[in-house]
């Protein structure tokens, strides 16, 4: 077998206004090439991630009631939603934190209480 090429890994530091970093691993290393060789592609990774993201708080404007989202690098959403909760309804904030490599990765939501005031990470085995 032949031996597995080593593993090259970039990470972007975003501007204080862009909390994300980005990993990207290319897929096969060419040892002929310099680093900045790699970078259309490191860009488009992003890209691809940061248009993935925009898209994704877009829908939820058009779909909830959106209180508030990161209107830079789109990291999170948050939207006011009415839910039944022991047969009665009942009004929550939820949080849709997004990660660098949405949609590869799912959301981190976490359920807020408006009436309790607990708060309440959902798992995402349980994200429909």
């Amino acid at each position: 077998a032949a031996p597995k090429p080593p593993e090259v890994e970039a990470f972007v530091r975003f501007p204080d206004g862009m909390p994300l970093s980005a990993r990207w691993v290319p897929q096969l290393l060419d040892r002929k090439l310099d680093l900045l060789d790699y970078m259309p592609a490191l860009e488009r990774a992003l890209a691809s991630s940061w248009g993935a993201r925009a898209a994704f708080v877009e829908e939820m404007r058009d779909i909830a009631c959106v209180l508030e989202f990161d209107a830079v690098d789109f990291s999170f959403v948050t939207v006011l939603l009415r839910c039944v909760v022991r047969r009665q309804f009942t009004v929550v904030t939820t949080d849709f934190r997004l990660p660098g490599d949405f949609p590869r990765s799912p959301p981190l939501l976490t359920v807020h209480g408006l009436l309790d005031g607990v708060s309440e990470p959902l798992p995402a085995s349980e994200v429909p």
